[in-house]
């Protein structure tokens, strides 16, 4: 799924009109407000939840922001506040989802993007392959684990926007951080790759 044949969200999709002071009071700036960060946002949802149901999660997330914009008071950027509520649907996705392969012991889809710094061991592996066993180590690490590798090192997050993100202290961003560059690696090596200074990384 390209992002750029995800729905677009329309105002009727939810109110626009809130009763209280927002960034967003005009239609028009509601499509504004999505047309920015749903590529963006839906990239973020890919990586987490996979492509069979990643359209219908940013979907959700988008229609959660904006029934959420009266209570946004600027305390963080609203490209922070976004990824959290997208980081926080997404958790509420897994959760679901996990629930569902104990009932009916169904294999997910994968479909995160390339984690970038990773290259093939000598034996020439076809990129598309590699590609393929990236997308793989990076979805058998933990969700916590699998958010902060890629709001830092694909999305290039400050520690302090992850923080805000995840709603964690940064320290504990670090170390999960630390813990996931060190598992992804340890997970590239026994498929056959060397991670280029994903483990530890700037901790």
């Amino acid at each position: 799924m390209h992002p750029s044949e995800v729905r677009p969200l329309k105002p009727h999709d939810a109110n626009p009109r809130v009763a209280h002071p927002s960034p967003f009071e005009e239609p028009t700036d509601i499509e504004s407000f999505v047309k920015r960060f749903e590529k963006p946002i839906f990239r973020y949802v890919l990586r987490l939840v996979g492509e069979d149901e990643a359209e219908d999660v940013t979907q959700d997330v988008f229609l959660k922001a904006i029934a959420g914009l009266p209570r946004f008071r600027g305390e963080a950027s609203l490209e922070t506040w976004l990824y959290r509520i997208a980081t926080n649907t997404c958790r509420d996705h897994l959760r679901r989802r996990r629930w569902q392969r104990l009932l009916f012991i169904r294999k997910s889809n994968d479909a995160a993007d390339l984690v970038s710094r990773s290259v093939a061991k000598p034996n020439p592996i076809e990129e598309s392959e590699i590609r393929s066993l990236i997308r793989a180590a990076l979805r058998e690490l933990a969700p916590h684990h699998r958010e902060v590798i890629v709001l830092r090192d694909i999305e290039g997050f400050s520690y302090e926007e992850i923080a805000a993100i995840v709603g964690c202290p940064i320290g504990t961003v670090k170390s999960r951080l630390y813990h996931a560059r060190a598992q992804l690696a340890k997970k590239l090596r026994t498929l056959g790759l060397e991670s280029g200074g994903t483990e530890g990384g700037d901790r």
